[in-house]
């Protein structure tokens, strides 16, 4: 059975891109790309210097291998020529920026709670300090556990759907 979300996906994608802008952030880490709707918009942001899309694209669930792969050339051809841009296929945890070099991360990728508290340690390490950290699907049990035990300081957007937090 599906869980039924707070609010639809424009709502969503709007509340992380209006926190990305308030944070002015220059580097930007985008975790679960699906079809780049939110990197489009992220990109459109004035600031952004950089912007790394961070994605596996491999079968879950009810999504095969094959739409996955579709989604990855897509995504490729929309961003293909712009030098802000790298698109990384690869598992979130694997890519290794420097420390404190990020001013804002959006995560959007596996939703099960050990993936969501790996990610959230994993890229804590790469923002800088008043860096942001924001999250889709705060809703889902798993989401929800990893967030609350890792960023107790949270606060919620888009209806209770983002969750977002700033390191100290």
């Amino acid at each position: 059975m599906s869980q039924r979300k707070p609010c639809n996906a424009a709502t969503y994608r709007k509340a992380v891109v209006d926190l990305c802008v308030e944070q002015k952030s220059r580097k930007v880490v985008e975790i679960g790309i699906y079809t780049g709707e939110l990197s489009k918009l992220l990109l459109a942001i004035k600031t952004i210097e950089k912007l790394w899309l961070i994605d596996r694209w491999s079968a879950y669930a009810h999504y095969s291998q094959e739409l996955m792969d579709r989604n990855y050339d897509t995504v490729c051809k929309m961003f293909k020529g712009d030098s802000r841009v790298e698109i990384l296929r690869a598992s979130s945890t694997t890519v290794d920026l420097p420390d404190e070099s990020i001013d804002f991360v959006t995560i959007d990728g596996d939703h099960e709670e050990p993936a969501v508290r790996e990610d959230i340690i994993w890229w804590r390490e790469k923002l800088r300090p008043g860096g942001m950290m924001t999250g889709d699907n705060y809703e889902m049990s798993g989401v929800a556990a990893a967030v609350d035990a890792l960023a107790p300081d949270r606060k919620l957007a888009a209806k209770g759907r983002v969750w977002w937090t700033l390191k100290s």
